[in-house]
């Protein structure tokens, strides 16, 4: 995995004078309590095409929220106006951005399907 984002490091990026490019969220199946949502970020200090996933802190994994709303205000907060796109996990359009994690793709190595059409 590419090195995630921090909010921080979000703030400081904009407060040296850099953008966000572009910001799409995943909506991951939860079977519980309804789906968990992440965020990517995409931005132009970081010299990249790629999106970075937003972590809690790089050795404490991905920042999930379970309410929409809250992660709207967040992005939000952080001053991005841009268009917010919201992707079911999976989803074929996924693949068309660099850096998006293989759960997010939907490729999880214990579903896939040999060309036999039996599950690995």
């Amino acid at each position: 995995m590419l090195e995630p984002f921090e909010l921080a490091d979000i703030k400081v990026g904009l407060r040296d004078g850099g953008k966000i490019l572009g910001v799409f969220i995943v909506a991951r199946p939860d079977s519980d309590e309804g789906p968990v949502f992440v965020v990517y970020f995409r931005a132009d200090w970081t010299q990249s095409r790629t999106f970075r996933i937003l972590s809690r802190f790089r050795t404490e994994g991905v920042r999930t929220y379970k309410n929409l709303g809250s992660l709207y205000k967040t992005i939000r907060s952080i001053g991005y106006d841009g268009r917010i796109t919201i992707y079911p996990s999976g989803d074929n359009a996924l693949h068309t951005f660099v850096g998006v994690l293989p759960e997010d793709l939907g490729d999880h190595p214990a579903d896939m399907v040999t060309s036999e059409g039996d599950k690995e």
